[in-house]
């Protein structure tokens, strides 16, 4: 998902536990869809086939992925959090 995101693809996505809501923002950057519903992801595929001017903004927000979720970013988060967890355990000592 991330992958076709970066690429700037008007992506769809069940709406399961641990991942997909992380990075799609429904209507925005993507389409999310409940779990095992089979006629939400027709009626989804249906709309961007239909409407290409949305699936175009769709897959122009997504491509900013790239940026949120840049190696640089996310190793400033683990940095963050690293230096956050020594000091915080520094202060119990």
């Amino acid at each position: 998902l991330m992958e076709g995101l970066a690429c700037g693809c008007a992506c769809i996505s069940t709406d399961c536990d641990y991942g997909p809501n992380e990075l799609i923002q429904d209507g925005l950057n993507g389409l999310l869809i409940p779990v095992d519903d089979e006629a939400a992801l027709a009626a989804a595929m249906e709309r961007l086939a239909r409407d290409p001017d949305f699936a175009q903004t769709l897959a122009k927000n997504a491509l900013q992925i790239r940026e949120t979720h840049s190696m640089e970013n996310i190793a400033q988060r683990f940095y963050d959090y690293i230096t956050a967890t020594v000091r915080q355990n520094s202060k119990g000592r």
